[in-house]
């Protein structure tokens, strides 16, 4: 019996040692399940013999009447229900227990509530503390007259089981679904009426014959219950509960549809017991979805799919496109005059009209593309795998013309003529959204060139766009080229100026857009796949130039990596980080990596077992740009992290008083408590460092000491060893003052004007506009500020367009020269490329703005923003915020 084995006798020093009195009383919880598992099973008890106290288990004061307060109070009550005759005999019993500790075991009467007397056979087990000494003495009453008890209820059970199985029997007859009950062999065992009716096997004796053998007794179902065996295989295989969606062919030729459940039954030694199996006949169901499916991606008119299924179509036709890198088109067509006809005539007229109009349109296409009704008198087409734009346009002119014949319904003889927009991928957009658009904008066009045309999308992309585009195309041929380069930027002590750390930063010099920053093109790398790849070169690059550097004796100093979530996940990354360790030889200890807050949220499990593989090889775990993503200070007991670098978001700003402060606090202090490492990132000014000092930050980094630099360069800073603070001043460079060949008029407001790119080396491009502020304009050039990362390359030349007292104006030029102001506002010097008409009239328009700006700074019909130029561009350059005065 499991409660005896539970409460086995032991020898002394045998027994279990004490525990807490709380986790004793949960221990008696989880025992009082036993009552129902071991029906002799009258109660538990627990006697402390360092309090004199007694604790029952709830059914057992159930039993003798009394509450738990009570009996816990009165330690003479327990005796008082042991029967009088045999209480000394328990009593010599338990002394000799005690005295000797060794087990107890007797058998006695208990007097209960209700005055009877129940024989019961009380055992008991010692309890000792870490000195051996008895703390505890636990156990247990056993019924012994249960036995004649249960058996008259026993008795009883089983007439009510019967009874249950009658109403059972009679309540799975009368569900309307089939339900089978099969043995391990697959014999049926039983059928209820719905199932019997459906095979049609009600007169058929089915008992312990098998599938084979019912297929048979059917003349409907023969095929079915020929081929179940094989399903009811596939569901003893798995073991668990099945459920699927089953489509039958009957004999005469129909369909149905039925939704399966199989539930296979084991015995306890895990062999086979049986199978239930429950169908629903939901063909009507499949009907009606079937119905609603049409109706949701069909146009009821014409029978064309209509906009959401066209959506659909393009999506696959795009992701097809872009695997094969093929090209399609997207055409929108829109009838001319049909909304006159269709108020004139009535709709029932224009009904039928566009039934004609959507099967010419349809013979037009033939297989080659897909047709889709979008709504009212508007179509759309796909034309996938396209050679060109010749093949396009004389679809686009087919369509027209089959539009363009008379058209007869009834008495009337009807004439409408149709405008297409086309947009073509890749060109004019990478997703289904953006070809939909700019096909509709063409659409728009055409209907503005007079109807009866065709138009093609036209880009107007900006400088930005334009520029991401090109990024895109060209990075992965910029690794095959080896346009990527390494920059590195010092960690320093924060209060000695010692390098104690490099870290590796990844740069891109285009032939165009020259040296292009990663948070330009990474973001691009991520959404291409390119990623992987790019941060397999980075980690080999940092760690062979690491290598290289300590062996011409500079010194060692780990170097450390940033690495995308997508490469962190990766199965094989611990396999890349061994091999170019190997492959470098670079000792692992040299090599840190750092990730972000959202690599530690999106997989847990994953990034605490990569990061222990990690730092069990020597490599050291940073934590980047902490603060800015999922912070939470308690996530850094959980994630054994090396360092954390602190965003320079929380440092541009901070001062004693501000609230930046606190939070810098708070992290270096626990950060300190769990002995991590914190690097300040972003330390511009002498005024952060002092603070971060006095906050005990232990490392630093940024322009204050050193910008990134390319490795020759880092290599004289090791050399070096302590960097002193770079006192740098502000304002322009002096040395680019004084190129100046003609004087600049100074501009106290910036002065809003539209500035485009119309050329690159001899490629002319038409893109949109991109609002900058000019702040100094002379006879050679201007100064300006951009959110543009624009490149100093003469091939590309730039056009402005402003205005100033009044006079519209454009100026030609080139970038000479550009400074990084702000976290992405850049400042750019622009030498004209004027001839010397056009510089004469621009010396008596400056002489005249200077006249003006003596008396009032905001000299009239200019268009000059009043607001802060850094704030303006970064929060308003997509508004109208200029004022004329």
């Amino acid at each position: 019996m499991a409660f005896f084995q539970m409460f086995r006798p032991t020898k002394k020093g045998q027994s279990r040692n004490a525990t807490t009195t709380g986790q004793q009383e949960d221990s008696f919880k989880q025992r009082a399940h036993l009552k129902q598992m071991t029906p002799d099973l009258l109660g538990l008890w627990n006697v402390d013999l360092v309090t004199n106290e007694i604790v029952l288990s709830e059914n057992l004061y159930m039993e003798l009447g009394v509450s738990s307060p009570e009996f816990r109070k009165y330690t003479d009550l327990f005796w008082r229900q042991i029967h009088p005759d045999d209480k000394a005999m328990v009593q010599d019993k338990f002394s000799e227990a005690l005295q000797n500790k060794i087990p107890f075991d007797i058998v006695h009467r208990f007097m209960l509530s209700d005055n009877t007397e129940r024989k019961v056979r009380t055992q008991g087990d010692w309890i000792f503390d870490e000195n051996g000494n008895p703390v505890r003495f636990m156990g247990a009453f056993l019924d012994l007259d249960a036995g004649e008890r249960n058996a008259a209820y026993i008795i009883e059970l089983e007439e009510r089981l019967r009874d249950n199985e009658e109403q059972l029997h009679t309540l799975i007859d009368a569900i309307p679904d089939s339900i089978l009950f099969k043995d391990e062999e697959g014999r049926w065992l039983k059928a209820n009426t719905f199932a019997l009716s459906f095979y049609n096997l009600n007169d058929v004796a089915y008992v312990g014959k098998t599938d084979s053998e019912m297929s048979k007794q059917s003349d409907v179902f023969n095929e079915l219950l020929s081929i179940t065996s094989a399903s009811d295989q596939q569901v003893w295989d798995s073991g668990e509960l099945t459920r699927y969606e089953d489509k039958i062919e009957t004999s005469d030729g129909r369909l149905l549809f039925f939704d399966v459940i199989k539930v296979p039954i084991f015995n306890p030694d895990g062999s086979r017991k049986g199978l239930v199996t429950v169908g629903r006949d939901i063909t009507e169901r499949k009907r009606v979805e079937q119905r609603n499916q049409h109706l949701a991606f069909y146009d009821q008119l014409t029978e064309l799919p209509n906009r959401s299924s066209f959506k659909i179509i393009l999506d696959q036709a795009l992701a097809e496109a872009k695997l094969k890198q093929q090209k399609l088109a997207v055409m929108y067509l829109d009838m001319d005059r049909f909304k006159y006809i269709n108020d004139s005539l009535g709709h029932s007229i224009g009904d039928r009209l566009l039934q004609q109009i959507s099967d010419r349109l349809s013979q037009c296409v033939h297989e080659k593309g897909s047709l889709s009704r979008l709504g009212g008198d508007e179509f759309a087409l796909l034309l996938p795998d396209v050679n060109g734009l010749n093949e396009v346009i004389d679809v686009a002119k087919r369509l027209i013309e089959s539009i363009d014949n008379m058209f007869i319904l009834d008495e009337y003889e009807l004439y409408i003529t149709t405008s297409v927009g086309i947009s073509i991928y890749p060109n004019d957009g990478d997703d289904s959204q953006a070809l939909m658009k700019n096909a509709d904008t063409a659409l728009y066009r055409a209907k503005e060139q007079g109807k009866n045309n065709y138009q093609i999308y036209h880009s107007s992309m900006n400088i930005q766009t334009y520029k991401t585009f090109l990024l895109e195309k060209d990075m992965r041929k910029a690794l095959l080229e080896n346009e990527y380069e390494l920059y590195y930027q010092p960690r320093l002590d924060a209060y000695t100026g010692r390098i104690v750390g490099i870290e590796a930063l990844i740069r891109w010099n285009h032939p165009e857009w020259g040296l292009v920053s990663p948070s330009e093109f990474i973001p691009l790398a991520e959404e291409t796949g390119l990623i992987v790849t790019l941060g397999k070169w980075v980690i080999y690059e940092a760690c062979k130039q690491n290598k290289t550097w300590q062996d011409l004796g500079l010194s060692s100093v780990p170097v450390s990596v940033n690495i995308s979530a997508h490469q962190f996940m990766q199965k094989d990354f611990i396999h890349h980080i061994d091999r170019i360790l190997k492959e470098t030889g670079l000792t692992p200890k040299w090599l840190e990596i750092e990730i972000t807050e959202h690599i530690l949220i999106e997989n847990e499990q994953v990034a605490v077992t990569t990061m222990q593989q990690l730092q069990k090889r020597g490599v050291a775990i940073a934590l980047d740009d902490f603060g800015t993503g999922y912070s939470s200070l308690s996530y850094l007991r959980f994630f054994k992290v090396n360092t954390i670098k602190i965003d320079k978001s929380f440092i541009d700003d901070l001062s004693i008083d501000s609230e930046g402060f606190l939070i810098v606090k708070n992290v270096i202090s626990l950060a300190k408590g769990l002995h991590i490492n914190v690097t300040a990132e972003g330390v511009e000014q002498e005024a952060q460092l002092h603070i971060l000092r006095r906050l005990k930050c232990d490392q630093v980094q940024g322009y204050l000491y050193s910008k990134p630099v390319p490795a020759g360069k880092m290599a004289e800073l090791l050399r070096r060893g302590i960097l002193p603070v770079n006192r740098f001043n502000s304002g322009n460079d002096p040395k680019i003052e004084n190129q100046r060949k003609y004087f600049r008029v100074p501009l106290q407001y910036g002065l809003s004007s539209d500035m485009t790119i119309i050329q690159i080396k001899d490629r002319i491009v038409e893109l949109g506009k991109t609002e900058v502020l000019i702040e100094d304009i002379g006879l050679g050039g201007l100064r300006f500020l951009s959110v543009v990362k624009l490149p100093v390359n003469r091939d590309i030349i730039i056009e402005f367009m402003t205005e100033i007292l009044g006079r519209k104006l454009t100026f030609q030029g080139v970038v000479v020269w550009f400074q990084e102001m702000d976290q992405q506002i850049y400042q750019y010097g622009i030498e004209f490329l004027i001839e010397e008409q056009e510089q004469s009239a621009l010396t008596r328009l400056l002489n005249e703005l200077a006249l003006h700006l003596r008396d009032n700074s905001l000299a009239p019909n200019c268009r000059w923003v009043q607001t802060d130029k850094i704030h303006y561009l970064k929060t308003y350059q997509n508004r109208s915020a200029t004022t004329k005065t």
